[in-house]
């Protein structure tokens, strides 16, 4: 355990979850931030190396926090995701963007 609030076994079950939710058509994900969250570096790569096989088309998160806008867009920047990402404070701007993308 690294002391991380999200560790492989809990990104292995997220995973899991959203491929039995979204087997053929491509998904959205809208993640709502209200504090910092810690992942494993291995949960981290575990999701990286699952994403070219998971049918996702982009993902939003959502926070009101100037901080977590900050630390979410400096972690992407380390670690690029294949899908495209915005930081909102609207979930329904979060979620108009996402319905766009997939429509493209």
């Amino acid at each position: 355990m690294s002391g991380a609030e999200i560790e492989i076994n809990d990104a292995i079950k997220n995973h899991n979850l959203f491929m039995e939710f979204a087997p053929s058509n491509s998904g959205l994900i809208i993640d709502s931030e209200d504090g910092l969250v810690q992942i494993s570096a291995e949960s981290v790569s575990y999701v990286r190396s699952m994403e070219p096989t998971t049918p996702l088309v982009g993902r939003a998160f959502v926070t009101n926090s100037m901080a977590n806008q900050l630390m979410i867009s400096i972690f992407y920047k380390k670690t690029p995701s294949l899908y495209p990402l915005k930081v909102f404070r609207d979930y329904l701007k979060a979620q108009q963007w996402l319905l766009e993308l997939r429509n493209k």
